[in-house]
């Protein structure tokens, strides 16, 4: 994740720099999000939007490695990525829908 504050800005809310390298075994992808995104957020707010944010890396992460033809098991990951969620949220618990 890449957040804006004083010290840095690194640009436009998104998602950039998807890599993988294929013979590391590992796959990246950068999350931007500027200060105007966050700074009006409360604390659940911004735990909502980090999840958001992070499921969305994960499904993008997915595509392309279904894309070169690696073989994901999506349900076991997102079962696991929404009991991370769970476990993160506690009592704010939110649904996020992988689409």
């Amino acid at each position: 994740m890449r957040i804006d504050g004083s010290v840095c800005k690194f640009g436009p809310e998104g998602f950039y720099r998807l890599r993988f390298a294929k013979a590391k075994r590992y796959i990246t992808l950068d999350i931007q999000i500027p200060d105007s995104v966050w700074q009006p957020m409360n604390t659940v707010e911004l735990k909502t939007y980090f999840v958001k944010q992070i499921t969305m890396a994960i499904k993008k992460c997915v595509e392309r490695l279904k894309s070169e033809k690696f073989h994901v098991t999506e349900e076991n990951l997102f079962s696991q990525v929404n009991n991370a969620t769970k476990e993160y949220l506690g009592n704010e618990l939110i649904e996020i829908k992988v689409v």
